[in-house]
């Protein structure tokens, strides 16, 4: 038996877990930048990178869990898309 489907949707999800991790990392830094800021206007600059760190990495980790249920979806859209037109050519 053939893994074509299954092999698709496995890379769709995980490529659509990726970039909404990423994008969910590189954006959640403007949204903890004032925390960053102020903890620099107290003079405590580790704590402000954890904080930075911390925002980012749980915002990323939280993107990234949503993106992959996502592309699960897309996958399995994509899957029954895919057999519906083959079926029609066959």
């Amino acid at each position: 038996m053939s893994d074509f489907y299954q092999r698709r949707r496995t890379a769709i999800k995980d490529a659509t877990a990726l970039l909404t991790f990423f994008l969910g990392y590189v954006f959640a830094g403007a949204f903890a930048w004032p925390l960053l800021k102020a903890e620099l206007d107290r003079g405590d600059i580790v704590r402000g990178l954890s904080y930075i760190l911390a925002t980012a990495l749980i915002t990323g980790v939280v993107a990234g869990g949503i993106g992959l249920e996502i592309g699960a979806a897309l996958g399995c859209a994509w899957e029954q898309y895919h057999r519906a037109h083959r079926a029609d050519s066959a």
